[in-house]
Parts: structure tokens; sequence; C-alpha cells
């Protein structure tokens, strides 16, 4: 697959929005909306130490055959899972240009989301009413999952919209897109909060912290890089990768984050320092996602060699290695309770499996392990 995704099905019909003017184009400040959440900072942290050597890849034991959701008829690039569970929204490729809403228990299609050319990226907001959806042509809708209504469209973006993420609170949403800009939106009113030049390439993946008080961007000029939400200025760039940075995420504690390339590499960093603490073993082929389990302790990712690896965070060791025959693995994501791990794959379908809830080789966190590789951290002072 390129990493230039140029596909197009522009004789799909975009859904008429409402008129509702606060929609497009209202511009506001962030700092009025970042500043009601409790800054928690970013402070001294335990150091993870992934395993430098190879290991031989485990083969899972889920206690049971995973079960797949079947419907798409694209790679499902797109998922989503309400807080309780219950509700599963997925998005997929151009040929197939929806967004679903899944009974996540029984497999049901509750309703279907038509939109214009492919999916990238889902999020519900808080109470799973409504969801964004991210879009090829550039557009952010927001639906009612209830009925399928569409709500409106979050306009700005001059390339494909590639990646959301929510602050905890619902209110504000970033985006990434291939126009090089991460981008903030008010969730209520509709407007455009702030907007980040982050690089002449495209920004194929964001992640707010859990506080909002940071957002981490993955792009392809190979960087990890960390922004701060109250100023709008890059504080740490995150060096190492050699190709496009596919996918980011912070730990639940916001003190590590994790990375995921086209160099076929998932790296674990120091949030403040930018230290790389290691890069995580057995991984051969590109990097579709990356997903941090709810506790912390486990990091999954996706390949594009139709593969799912796990790996204990604390220590490096690889886990669990799972052979997907459903394609490569576009998307990943640990249930609330991190007791599953749902992937959207290759030929459309949803594969979900178990997990047990301690692997063989799983072990506790280490409490003064300093951290092995080189810092590549370069701070600055804003744009």
């Amino acid at each position: 697959m390129s990493e230039q995704l140029t596909s197009r099905n522009d004789g799909c019909p975009v859904p008429d929005a409402p008129e509702c003017g606060k929609w497009l184009g209202r511009r506001a400040s962030i700092g009025a909306v970042f500043g009601l959440l409790v800054s928690i900072g970013i402070g001294p942290t335990t150091r993870a130490q992934p395993a430098a050597e190879e290991a031989e890849p485990k083969k899972a034991e889920s206690g049971g055959a995973p079960r797949l959701i079947k419907g798409h008829t694209d790679w499902v690039w797109a998922l989503a899972l309400s807080p309780d569970g219950k509700k599963l929204v997925t998005g997929a490729g151009a040929k197939d240009h929806t967004a679903r809403v899944w009974d996540f228990g029984t497999g049901v299609e509750l309703q279907r989301l038509n939109v214009r050319g492919a999916v990238f990226s889902v999020v519900l907001l808080p109470g799973g009413r409504r969801a964004a959806v991210a879009c090829e042509d550039g557009l952010i809708y927001l639906f009612d999952t209830e009925n399928g209504k569409l709500l409106g469209r979050l306009q700005g973006h001059r390339g494909e919209a590639f990646s959301l993420s929510l602050s905890r609170d619902g209110k504000v949403l970033a985006s990434g897109s291939q126009d090089g800009t991460a981008r903030f939106w008010d969730t209520t009113q509709g407007g455009e909060l702030l907007r980040l030049k982050v690089s002449g390439r495209e920004v194929r993946a964001v992640s707010l912290s859990r506080d909002g008080r940071w957002l981490l961007t993955g792009d392809f000029d190979s960087l990890g890089r960390l922004w701060d939400t109250t100023t709008g200025q890059e504080v740490i760039r995150y060096e190492g990768h050699t190709r496009a940075v596919t996918c980011v995420a912070f730990t639940p504690d916001g003190r590590r984050i994790v990375t995921g390339s086209h160099d076929k590499s998932v790296r674990l960093w120091d949030t403040e320092s930018g230290r790389e603490l290691g890069n995580f073993d057995g991984v051969d082929g590109q990097v579709y996602d990356v997903a941090v389990s709810p506790d912390g302790r486990r990091v999954a990712a996706g390949l594009s060699n139709r593969k799912i690896l796990i790996w204990d965070v604390a220590h490096g060791k690889q886990l669990a290695s799972y052979d997907i025959k459903e394609g490569g693995v576009l998307k990943l994501l640990f249930t609330p309770d991190g007791s599953k791990l749902v992937a959207g794959c290759g030929d459309g379908s949803v594969w979900i499996s178990d997990l047990p809830a301690k692997f063989p080789d799983e072990t506790a966190a280490p409490t003064s392990d300093k951290p092995r590789g080189k810092s590549r951290a370069k701070a600055k002072s804003g744009r």
C-alpha cells in the first residue's frame, strides 16, 4: 500500500448539513475551553526498559476463537467504542464510504452513516450519542448515532482528515490532516479553536493527553511532536524514526508515549525529556496503529503483514503474536476494561479477541529501572 492515500470516490453524495452557521468557520479562544481543565503537568516518571534482543513471537492464547463483525466492503480504518463497551462505531475505505454503528455484544448493525469517500477516524463523544467522523473529503461530520441524523460538519482542512482525538469532557476535538495541520474544534458550538502548522507534509496521527494539556502528533517527516495546547507551541520533538510516523498514543498517566512507523518499528519515549526508552522487538511489517491498554501495562501494534503484537510496557517483553487472516491490521483498540482487543482489518471485518488477565511472561512494572536509548529531544520555543 502506498503511503500517500490518493483514492477518491467523489460520486458519493454528501448528506446536507442543517442550517447552522455556528458549525462553519467560527473562531474562539482555545484557552477558554482548555483553561477549565486541570493541568497535572508531566513530572518524573518510572522509566520502562524495552528489551533490545529479538525474541521468538508467542502465539496468543486468548481463551477462545476470535469473533468477527462483518458488513463493510473495504478496509476498516476507524474504530471507536463507547465507555460502557456496548456501542461500536466503525469506518471504512472509499469503496464502502460509510461509518456504521454496531451493538458490540451481538454484532448487529444499528445505523449506517453515509459520507463521501473513505472514513479514516471516528470518535464517540461522552454518552455515546454523538460521533465525529473524519473523512477523505477533509470534512469532519457529526452524527447522532441513535437515528443516523447528520448534526453538522466541521470544515477547514484542505486535504484528507486522517486522525481524531477527543478531550475527556468531549468539548474539544483535535484533528490531523493531509494539509499538514492539526486543528482544534469546539464540539458544542462547532467552531475552529486553534490551528497548528505541524509539517509541510501530512499529519497522520493526533492524540490528546488525558488532562488536555498536550497534543501529540505523528507526521510524514518521520517525527513525533508534542504541543502545548494552551499556547499552541511545539515543545518537544521525538526523533528516531526513518519513515512516516503513522500512529501515536499516550500511556494513561501521560508520562510515556508510543509511536509506530512505516519504518517497521514501535518505540517508547519519555514524554517530558523526549528520551527514547526503547524499540519494541519483533516488528516485521509497517505499523498501521498502536494502542495502550487502559491500565497502561500493555502495548499492541497492528501491522501491514496481518499481525498483531502485544508487549509488556514495563520490560518491553513480547507477550503475544496474533496472525490475522482477515488482512492487514489498520486500527486497534482495547475495550474500556482491557479484557478484549478489537481490530479493523483489510477485508472489511472487525476482529475481536478476549485477552487473558495475565500472559505467562507478563511481569510487574519496575520502580527504578533506567531507560535504554539516547535522548533525541529538541526543545522548541514555538512557531
